[in-house]
């Protein structure tokens, strides 16, 4: 059976009944939710780990990717940036992680400075080839 581009597999949408279950499943448990939730919480306060992890997974809000970081590097040469960062990490203001960005962020400013410097001087070998 093959499949034509833009038309769906199923013309006929979901069939009727579907998701029977889960409305029955839904009725049944919604009259002992404190219950349930009474008893998965003495499970997971009597070390239950997998119910430990449960509630605190679902508590506990998840790391943010990327936070904002409150200092400034505004010395001038790359070498002089990475010594900032690294007191900085010394210290403790930012974590490993962020310094490992921050150290790849800098890497990457210094091939930005490189290319430019390398079209620079093309750019003047190509000016004197043509006054020769």
């Amino acid at each position: 059976m093959t499949f034509k581009a833009g038309k769906s597999g199923n013309e006929n949408g979901r069939p009727k009944g579907t998701g029977y279950r889960q409305q029955i499943f839904n009725i049944l448990v919604e009259s002992h939710r404190e219950e349930l939730f009474s008893c998965a919480l003495k499970l997971a306060l009597s070390g239950n780990e997998n119910m430990l992890r449960l509630f605190l997974e679902r508590m506990l809000p998840p790391k943010p990717k990327s936070d904002a970081i409150s200092f400034s590097l505004s010395v001038e040469s790359l070498v002089e940036k990475s010594s900032v960062l690294m007191q900085k990490l010394s210290e403790g203001e930012i974590n490993v992680s962020d310094a490992e960005t921050l150290m790849r962020t800098i890497y990457m400013e210094s091939k930005i400075y490189e290319a430019d410097e390398l079209k620079k001087q093309v750019d003047e070998l190509m000016r004197r080839a043509g006054k020769e």
